[in-house]
């Protein structure tokens, strides 16, 4: 099974000195996950998403992953949590697998089974338990090496790990150059990339 990226951009429209300090400011860019290539090399220099060795590269990743910033946007968190729900009756439970859900969902026996870590929905969403969700999410068990990064920390990682921005993927540059607008509009450090990997 081969590794692929999650990536969403996030920006601050906020006039506040420190970036991305006030959570009703962060705006997403995007609302679905970036369509960026698999290319290990980069997943390596971004967040050591694959070993050095598998990826071809000598240099370790420069930035180890920091985990998901906080605040975040609404958009960010509805692609990364799964919305834990109770379990049901056997028999209505093969069903239920049937049916589609506008959020991704876990029962919470698979939350004990796997051992996941389960947080409290913040006060503005409860909004969803209303919906019959439980107001509890996990982080998908399926996503490892979470991080966010600024443009300029992306090329940096890039560069240590002898990896040219101008060479990547089409798609890739694209998102550069989507942060490097936002920068040049908004100011520096007011856009990022939010991302992780599955696989």
């Amino acid at each position: 099974m081969g590794t692929d990226i999650h990536a969403l951009i996030e920006f601050d429209r906020s006039t506040a000195e420190r970036p991305f300090s006030d959570g009703r400011e962060i705006v997403p860019y995007n609302t679905a996950t970036l369509r960026i290539p698999r290319n290990y090399a980069i997943f390596n220099a971004l967040a050591g998403a694959r070993d050095a060795i598998v990826a071809g590269i000598a240099a370790p990743c420069p930035i180890p992953p920091r985990g998901l910033p906080r605040p975040l946007s609404d958009v960010v968190e509805a692609n990364f949590y799964l919305w834990v729900v109770p379990d049901i009756d056997p028999a209505l439970a093969a069903a239920s697998d049937c049916l589609e859900s506008p959020l991704p969902l876990i029962r919470t026996s698979d939350v004990e089974r796997l051992g996941l870590r389960t947080e409290r929905v913040p006060t503005r969403r409860l909004d969803r338990a209303a919906a019959g969700i439980t107001a509890e999410r996990a982080p998908n068990p399926d996503f490892h090496s979470t991080s966010w990064l600024f443009r300029d920390e992306i090329v940096r990682c890039l560069e240590l790990c002898s990896i040219q921005p101008s060479s990547v993927s089409l798609p890739f540059r694209a998102t550069l150059s989507v942060l490097s607008q936002f920068e040049h509009e908004l100011g520096k450090h007011r856009a990022r990339m939010v991302f992780w990997f599955d696989g």
